[in-house]
């Protein structure tokens, strides 16, 4: 073989060509003609290669790597610059948040194996589904329905754990504004609707927190003003009993509860109508009872055993012969609209223009408390943990002892006794 002839520097002196360091040669191939050079790397236990046109630059990727892994590890290798934009990116996504942080909070979202996490109009869904299997009373689901669907409209199609405190907080303030125009109070009760699904759906493990967990309605939402305790007079709620007693008689139990003894409203959407003897004349809500699924519910407020055995004579005189078992049926949320619509448009003085606010327990202790001046006697009738809150909220509205006792003692109108016999 041929020797190749040494080469010789500038002033004629022969030279040994410099050995290429290990992992660095020149290919032959004209397929390579561009970018001859090859350097052979092992980065985290895999064989890596990469072309260069010039000798220089391969040493000096080789002498780059080198120094990368010795400060970082081989693994450091495998890091290309497409890794390196992809971090960049992702970097200014988060906005100074450890990555680490921000993978793990995607990863506990996206569970390999696990049901997707569902959309927010189907969490909505599965929650009224679940609130009618356990017989939720339906004036409950309605107005839970009712509200939630104005959240969808919003949010239905974003997935459950997207959701934000800030973004809930924000769309129940705009409800002053959009076309339901809601008060205060209106505002609140749309927030605890969507407060109800949130922790539904974390308890279902669809997010990894309840966003409305730290959420504090009394400092984040309009104030509720309290103001004067709204009431009905006589002939309003007379009018209003004779209107259930001729077109609604179902209802007349569920009304009947709250006009003479001013039982709350939750506490009456889940009234049983075996709690009712007539032939004693006696009423016993239970702490707890079972319901038709063999779930355990909560009958009273307190959770504890109510027994009622003074309510006025003119109590059982509104009642079936026969009542209904189970939930006492109740008008649901539109029915009540058309009901309410129904009262504002009678004559003087048995119109009832607005519905005050809890109106039905408002007038049983104003009523009560201005027949018997009484006020330990009427807050054991509601309930009251003393008379002490009695007297602040409803001194103002006294009324003589008459027509306190023209309230207890209503009866049905001929005129309608008839129409239901």
């Amino acid at each position: 073989m041929q020797k190749l002839p040494k080469k010789t520097d500038t002033q004629g002196t022969q030279r040994t060509p410099a050995k290429l360091p290990r992992g660095i040669r020149r290919l032959s191939d004209p397929r390579y003609a561009k970018a001859p050079w090859l350097l052979t790397y092992f980065a985290d236990g895999k064989k890596k290669r990469a072309f260069f046109a010039t000798k220089t630059a391969a040493l000096e990727e080789q002498a780059e790597q080198r120094r990368t892994a010795k400060k970082h590890g081989n693994a450091a290798l495998s890091y290309s610059p497409g890794d390196h934009a992809e971090f960049t990116e992702a970097k200014e996504l988060a906005r100074g948040t450890d990555l680490r942080v921000v993978a793990r909070f995607w990863a506990e979202r996206h569970r390999p194996n696990d049901e997707p996490t569902p959309t927010v109009q189907t969490a909505i869904d599965r929650l009224t589904e679940r609130k009618e299997d356990l017989k939720r009373s339906d004036p409950q689901v309605a107005d839970l329905t009712t509200r939630l669907k104005v959240f969808a409209s919003t949010f239905g199609a974003r997935p459950f754990d997207t959701l934000t405190s800030r973004e809930v907080i924000d769309w129940a303030l705009s409800l002053a504004k959009t076309r339901e125009k809601c008060g205060p109070r209106s505002i609140q009760n749309y927030f605890a609707a969507v407060r109800t699904l949130c922790i539904y759906g974390w308890r279902q493990g669809w997010a990894p927190t309840n966003p409305l967990l730290n959420v504090d309605p009394k400092t984040e939402l309009p104030t509720v003003p309290s103001g004067r305790k709204g009431i009905l007079t006589v002939p309003q709620g007379q009018a209003m009993l004779d209107l259930f007693h001729s077109t609604y008689p179902q209802f007349v139990p569920w009304l009947a509860i709250q006009v003479f003894r001013g039982v709350r409203d939750a506490e009456a959407n889940r009234f049983q109508g075996e709690w009712i003897d007539a032939k004693e004349k006696t009423i016993l809500v239970p702490g707890w009872f079972i319901d038709s699924m063999d779930e355990a519910q909560p009958g009273s407020k307190t959770r504890d055993d109510w027994l009622m055995d003074d309510l006025p004579k003119s109590f059982w005189t509104w009642l079936p012969k026969k009542l209904p078992s189970g939930t006492l049926p109740a008008p649901g949320v539109k029915l009540w609209k058309k009901i309410k619509a129904r009262l504002a448009a009678l004559p003087e003085p048995q119109r009832i223009p607005t519905w005050p606010s809890n109106a039905l327990r408002h007038s049983f202790a104003t009523y009560d408390l201005s027949a018997y001046r009484d006020p330990g006697a009427t807050s054991v009738r509601l309930r009251h943990q003393n008379s002490r809150r009695l007297w602040s909220n409803y001194l103002a509205k006294l009324v003589s002892r008459e027509v306190g006792l023209a309230w207890l003692n209503m009866t049905p109108s001929k005129k309608t006794t008839s129409t239901t016999s």
